[in-house]
């Protein structure tokens, strides 16, 4: 399943890939500063029932 997705250093966020979703996506990130000039990017989520949509969740970046 298709989802928009955005995310910082510390936390991440996905919305459905569609237009209201897009619409949501651009709203979330207006009204939260530490998404502000964060790329929006349409990935493909695995595990959808794993990852609510509209809700930031911690994210960590792997180690290397």
């Amino acid at each position: 399943m298709n989802r928009l997705h955005m995310r910082n250093n510390t936390h991440m966020v996905e919305f459905p890939a569609t237009p209201a979703g897009a619409m949501q996506a651009r709203a979330f990130r207006a009204a939260h500063p530490e998404f502000a000039r964060r790329r929006i990017r349409d990935v493909l989520q695995l595990d959808p029932p794993a990852v609510p949509c509209g809700v930031s969740i911690e994210w960590q970046r792997g180690k290397s």
